[in-house]
């Protein structure tokens, strides 16, 4: 687990021992599973494709919001194509987010794209209907798929939220006078606009 050439590889232990003691500290050492033996084949075959999956599932999703990420992103578009039924796919981005990052930091920034997975979970669970997707690109680049007849009432809702949300992530100041200053990717100094979507 501590090289990173290996830290992915899914460890299953094998063991006689059934203590508790034991169990415990295999899965504190890294593993993905603790098996006593003697162990049926039918089980352990059963067990190595439950761990993968899970990998699998991990290895899909963003480290940062846990949200499905380029992979299952693909996949889900490529089943709703198959399945030939009218889909809204929307592409959202924050703007002027590389900005906030230079002035108030990775850690605020990285905050920012937890909320804004959070705000998108929360306006799909009230505003959108069973069967939506959603999932992070990376970044600041997030993908939703709803119902067509939904979009715009979910759209607007991820704005508002957003905007209401946001602005509480920069210092009274900011809000106040409505801008930050930062160096563009050219190195001169602008005034950038509290984020929006």
């Amino acid at each position: 687990r501590q090289e990173v050439a290996t830290e992915q590889v899914a460890v299953i232990f094998v063991s006689g021992d059934d203590s508790s003691d034991a169990k415990v500290a295999a899965l504190r050492m890294g593993g993905d599973d603790y098996l006593v033996k003697p162990i049926e084949a039918i089980e352990l075959a059963a067990r190595v494709e439950m761990v993968l999956r899970r990998r699998e599932h991990e290895g899909a999703s963003s480290p940062t919001t846990r949200l499905p990420g380029g992979i299952a992103i693909e996949r889900e578009i490529a089943r709703r194509i198959a399945a030939a039924k009218p889909f809204s796919l929307c592409y959202l981005d924050l703007d002027h987010l590389k900005a906030f990052n230079d002035h108030y930091g990775y850690a605020k920034a990285d905050g920012v794209i937890r909320q804004t997975g959070d705000l998108l979970r929360d306006v799909l669970t009230t505003s959108g209907g069973r069967g939506d997707f959603l999932g992070h690109i990376a970044g600041d680049d997030f993908v939703f798929i709803v119902d067509p007849n939904r979009v715009d009432t979910v759209c607007q809702a991820i704005i508002a939220g957003f905007d209401r949300v946001i602005p509480l992530y920069y210092t009274r100041r900011d809000r106040e006078r409505g801008y930050i200053r930062a160096e563009d990717r050219y190195g001169k100094l602008r005034h950038f606009p509290i984020m929006s979507v």
